[in-house]
């Protein structure tokens, strides 16, 4: 390679692939149902505007 490798320890929680269990678990704990519907909500409004729009 080019390049040294990363030092983990200092790239820590910076990419998803270097997040530890408690970081993945405590990022699956944060949201609710509610925040997917809500997501899904506004998914499906920016659609309808763009096909509005577009024609």
């Amino acid at each position: 390679m080019a390049t040294a490798a990363p030092d983990y320890a200092t790239i820590k929680g910076l990419a998803f692939g270097a997040l530890t269990s408690e970081q993945k678990e405590a990022a699956i704990g944060s949201y609710t149902w509610v925040d997917i519907l809500l997501s899904d909500m506004l998914v499906l409004v920016v659609v309808a505007v763009l096909t509005y729009f577009t024609g």
